[in-house]
């Protein structure tokens, strides 16, 4: 039987398989492994093998520009292993209604305010936060933007410290008022069959925050929710002598784009990247959103295990284990772990990934310090159909935008490696 890959954009696949990843770390006991399903009669037929031979690494990623979220980020981190990140949002208005007050073309505008209130602050370094105008959001996406192409194409309106301690922020300046009936001329005038036609034409802003500091200042990040009406856009002006607000806010209906970018050019972390494959040692360094990615090549046991005839395998369990140098860093930030097939170019999804509401592998298991992905179909594909790729890429699974980091023990680590443990009968 043929196989046939599915290739998609690694931004793309995680943000389609991070709702149904989530697993809460726990101290559950885990399941077993699927023994218990299996015949009485067939178990003495079992054989068990525990593969620790499976070459691993540190690769960077491809950074991408998310553009399905429901939550957003605005900061730059630094920390010496990993570099620093730098995040930029860009987010379309959205009014909360459609009724302007008599507002025209002609009225003048008295104040444009932006109000934003963050969910929760990691961190506590100044920052300071840039607002860009874009009176026309691009017609041919944002997917292949950079942070500087973002300001490049924006206008910027405001320029303010904030201290992330505070719960929420007013933003005003002249030059933000000065957008206002720009934002407002598209909803002027219309009918009821133009809605659709100017909400899609409304404008955005960019946002992008920066430390006041200089490294090695650990910086601040702000995370935010996209549907809380505080988050908002409230332009004030007068009609027949009295003030007048209308507010536009943000909305997982609209437009949205969110890039992470990491500079690596100051972290511990660099010379291992520009290190191959095989000289890069016992640690491997996953970091979130387009940052670096574990590797594990299956070319020896393909070749082990294939020539094998009448094998079966009947489970396959992945285990990643948390490296003690992980410490620093907290196991409930990366709630799971998430695997691709990858043929040195273009990512695939996992046979064993059912887009469903089902739940996955990959959660941390607390008792035994490591993560487990039930990689069986994979390993079932791999044998039986040479095109299969041979390398898998794990990614982390979060929330927490610009703080996924995790350290795991590879290549025969003494203090935990790698390991596959296997499942399979043979005739």
């Amino acid at each position: 039987m043929s196989h046939k890959f599915l290739s998609i954009p690694t931004y793309l696949l995680l943000a389609s398989i991070l709702p149904l990843a989530m697993l809460a770390s726990c101290n559950k006991d885990r399941l077993s492994m699927g023994v218990d399903t299996l015949p009485e009669k067939s178990l003495s037929k079992l054989s068990f093998d525990t593969v620790r031979t499976l070459p691993s690494s540190t690769q960077r990623v491809q950074e991408g520009v998310q553009l399905d979220f429901s939550q957003f980020a605005l900061g730059q981190l630094y920390d010496g292993v990993f570099g620093q990140v730098n995040i930029g949002t860009l987010l379309q208005l959205f009014p909360a209604n459609m009724d302007l007050k008599g507002y025209t073309k002609e009225t003048p505008i008295d104040k444009v305010e932006l109000q934003l209130q963050p969910a929760t602050n990691f961190l506590e370094g100044k920052l300071e936060l840039q607002v860009y105008f874009y009176e026309h959001l691009p017609e041919d996406g944002v997917k292949d933007y950079t942070l500087e192409k973002f300001r490049a194409a924006g206008q910027l309106v405001a320029t303010v410290e904030l201290d992330p301690t505070q719960s929420s922020f007013a933003i005003t300046s002249s030059d933000l008022t000065s957008i206002g009936a720009k934002v407002l001329a598209p909803l002027v005038g219309i009918e009821n069959s133009q809605v659709a036609a100017a909400l899609n034409s409304l404008s955005g802003l960019y946002l992008e925050a920066k430390m006041k500091d200089a490294l090695p200042a650990p910086g601040a990040l702000l995370k935010f929710n996209i549907a809380n009406p505080d988050n908002k856009l409230i332009i004030t002006y007068t009609v027949d002598g009295k003030q007048q607000q209308f507010e536009l806010g943000f909305s997982t209906h609209a437009r949205r784009a969110m890039k992470v970018e990491h500079d690596y050019s100051a972290a511990s972390l660099k010379p291992l990247l520009d290190k191959p494959a095989t000289e890069q040692g016992q640690l491997a360094y996953l970091q979130g959103d387009g940052g670096t990615a574990l590797q594990i090549n299956f070319e020896e046991f393909y070749q082990q295990y294939a020539s094998k005839q009448g094998l079966a395998i009947l489970r396959g369990e992945l285990r990643i284990p948390v490296a003690t140098e992980n410490a620093p860093y907290s196991d409930t930030v990366v709630s799971a772990l998430l695997a691709h097939m990858w043929d040195g170019s273009t990512p695939s999804i996992l046979p064993d990934v059912q887009l469903s509401d089902a739940v996955y592998d990959g959660a941390f298991y607390r008792k035994g310090n490591y993560y487990s992905l039930n990689i069986t179909k994979y390993l079932q594909t791999l044998l039986a159909d040479e095109r299969c790729p041979r390398q898998l890429r794990l990614f982390t699974v979060s929330d927490y935008v610009g703080l996924e980091r995790l350290i795991a023990g590879i290549n025969g680590n003494a203090k935990g490696s790698v390991e596959l443990i296997l499942t399979y009968s043979q005739l």
